[in-house]
């Protein structure tokens, strides 16, 4: 039996902790649809949010070209990541908002960190 950990909107939606008799990284995900029916369910969501995992066995990173092969053990503990990427939207009004904002700053800056005139000193 092989210990899954999900972490992150994986494991809020899947559950996190899982002991499954699998070979490999692919036929964990093939087992949490088979137990749970919620991978199909939930898959729209995490296309949006995840854009790929990372996948620790025992402590160290598999690599993406293993996640099909049958390297699991009996004893393993696998951990599965999602790593999210990108940020809020933001609509183009805030982005007009943060530019102006900007300009103003670097307008200010200009002006309090320009150098100051010399004085011209008349000599005979």
């Amino acid at each position: 039996m092989i210990n899954i950990v999900l972490h992150g909107v994986l494991g809020k939606k899947l559950g996190r902790t899982w002991l499954l008799d699998v070979d490999s990284v692919h036929e964990i995900f093939e087992a949490v649809e088979a137990n749970s029916q919620k991978i199909n369910k939930y898959f729209s969501d995490f296309k949006k949010f995840v854009s790929h995992f990372v996948v620790y066995v025992d402590g160290k990173i598999l690599p993406p070209y293993l996640l099909k092969s049958k390297i699991l053990e009996n004893g393993n503990k696998v951990e599965i990541i999602p790593v999210v990427q990108g940020g809020a939207f933001i609509t183009p009004t805030a982005w007009v908002v943060i530019g102006l904002l900007l300009i103003a700053l670097s307008i200010v800056l200009s002006i309090v960190l320009s150098p100051k005139v010399p004085k011209d000193v008349k000599t005979n």
